[in-house]
């Protein structure tokens, strides 16, 4: 089975309010495909709440409904990160290779 990380925090790689950043990780639990585990990730002072969900378009699409610019693709070969887009502002442009 493949599998992805995602997020609804902190759209566009800028720290949003914890309030805010719950209710939107509540909408996502809400939207997402079945069966997902509740996960973390951060690096020094930026945490954030995951969820381990199947990879699947829907899961890909709603990451980019919340923002995200990239996913953590789980698969046979290990993980590798995927970026979803190539447009827009994003905080990590300038550290981001051309998106096929």
């Amino acid at each position: 089975m493949r599998g992805l990380f995602l997020t609804a925090e902190n759209p566009g790689g800028r720290r949003w309010p914890a309030g805010l950043n719950r209710r939107r990780m509540a909408l996502l639990a809400a939207l997402l495909p079945r069966p997902w585990l509740p996960a973390w990730s951060g690096l020094g002072g930026w945490r954030e709440a995951m969820f381990l969900a199947p990879d699947t378009r829907r899961t890909r699409r709603l990451a980019r409904r919340f923002g995200q610019a990239a996913v953590l693709l789980l698969g046979p070969r290990g993980a590798r990160l995927h970026w979803l887009a190539c447009s827009g502002p994003h905080k990590l442009a300038s550290a981001r290779p051309c998106c096929a």
